[in-house]
């Protein structure tokens, strides 16, 4: 009976989502990453991956995980600080510490785990937290793990962040300070004041964690960062990038001092009781480091297909491109729903996203442009989207 009961409010809860056409599903792609995906046995447009440099069924990166795999085995065994710290993880430390000139980097198994942890090991109890409102669910979560007062700021509003700062200053003048941001919005495609948030930084001697994980690879010189892209790389206190996105691998990867990175290697409960990458994707990444640092061309034809974009959609109302990531809001669910349904009609696969990844009433479609986007794709693309309009 108990057993029933649980299952029955479970089926209630899904209805509740199915009512404000907030109820997921997954959709089942049956081809490598590309411009191009087969669904159903159709081919589509992917214009929702975050696959930005193309790197995810590259050649080169396949041909050294199964080199990795040979030499390595698949499993890595254990967590790091028990059996689990195998020659490829040191060797993709050293190899980001190179890439972004760090003194050092830590491992981590995703973007979740890395802000998770991160942030809650670093804020503790009597510090508080200065959170961007439109900051990823991971480090929302991060937040709220933490035993630090967290306090939320309007998007991008450095001047209500410096108020915020300086009421909490006369509150608690004990406690540190610590300013968290994406550095590249992910469900907006805008990018953070980079330079207004470091002069807040020193201004009150805070902490600022910067969150690269849809900017790296992308922006700045060699894909190094909007930090980078900005002269203010060294200024920033922690930075979190991903594996998964531009370098088209998994995993995620802390950049910080030598005593930073040893404190979370210490205290960072979703780095410590957690199983290590497997050495194939730590082969693969290590060689995808290297292609994307290289990968000039590829960062010039995504500047190109944004520039194309926003040429052809300047004359629609309420849309911005201004960066690989774009959106569309139609602030119901069921609108977002409707036209990525029509999208997909078309051939074109682009999710709509829904609370609670958005505020309420902010549904949108989110589209990411990659470097493999032709010239043909984004005109289809722009044409289909005319089309929903008028």
């Amino acid at each position: 009976m108990r057993e029933h009961k649980f299952k029955d409010q479970l089926k209630i809860e899904l209805r509740k989502l199915a009512s404000k056409n907030l109820l997921r599903d997954m959709v089942e792609i049956s081809s490598p990453q590309g411009s191009n995906v087969s669904i159903m046995g159709r081919n589509f447009l992917l214009f929702c991956s975050n696959n930005y440099l193309g790197l995810a069924n590259h050649p080169d990166i396949i041909r050294a995980s199964i080199e990795y795999a040979k030499r390595y085995g698949v499993g890595s065994g254990a967590s790091r600080l028990i059996s689990g710290t195998m020659t490829p993880h040191v060797e993709l430390e050293e190899k980001l510490k190179k890439f972004l000139s760090a003194e050092k980097t830590l491992l981590f198994n995703s973007g979740y785990h890395a802000n998770v942890g991160t942030i809650s090991a670093i804020a503790q109890e009597g510090d508080t937290i200065f959170s961007d409102e439109l900051n990823h669910a991971s480090i929302i979560d991060g937040c709220r793990l933490s035993k630090a007062k967290c306090i939320i700021y309007p998007h991008r509003n450095v001047e209500v962040l410096e108020n915020l700062m300086k009421k909490e200053r006369k509150r608690n003048g004990k406690g540190k300070s610590i300013i968290v941001s994406e550095s590249l919005f992910s469900m907006d495609g805008n990018i953070a004041p980079i330079v207004e948030l470091v002069a807040l930084k020193k201004r009150f001697g805070a902490v600022l964690i910067l969150d690269e994980a849809h900017a790296f690879g992308v922006i700045g010189k060699g894909g190094k960062g909007v930090a980078e892209q900005n002269g203010v790389e060294r200024e920033v206190d922690i930075k979190i990038g991903t594996l998964g996105k531009a370098f088209g691998c998994f995993g995620a990867f802390v950049v910080s001092d030598a005593t930073t990175i040893n404190f979370l290697m210490n205290k960072a409960r979703s780095f410590i009781y957690t199983t290590s990458l497997p050495p194939p994707i730590v082969g693969a990444a290590i060689k995808a480091i290297s292609l994307a640092e290289e990968a000039e061309d590829k960062r010039i034809q995504i500047r190109k297909n944004i520039e194309q974009i926003r040429g052809a959609l300047s004359n629609l109302n309420g849309i911005k491109v201004e960066n690989h990531i774009f959106t569309i809001i139609f602030g119901s669910s069921k609108q977002a729903l409707m036209q990525a349904w029509k999208l997909f009609e078309k051939g074109i696969f682009a999710q709509s996203i829904r609370p609670p990844t958005v505020k309420p009433g902010t549904a949108r479609i989110r589209f990411s442009i990659t470097s493999e986007h032709k010239e043909e794709d984004i005109y289809f693309l722009t044409q289909s989207l005319f089309s929903i309009f008028n």
